[in-house]
């Protein structure tokens, strides 16, 4: 395994992966919270099926 440097921000792939190699790819859009508290609060709404009022 490699670590390579992309210093193009506008060419992500060039140069980076060779036309010879495969790879795998996982893509995830996390959800994104201001704080820990307002992430566990969330766990726990879902966790118990009532919606939290702030």
């Amino acid at each position: 395994m490699q670590i390579r440097l992309q210093n193009n921000p506008k060419a992500i792939f060039k140069d980076i992966i060779l036309p010879d190699e495969k790879f795998d790819m996982i893509i995830c859009n996390p959800p994104f919270f201001s704080s820990q508290t307002e992430a566990l609060q969330q766990s726990v709404r879902k966790a118990t099926g009532i919606k939290m009022r702030n």
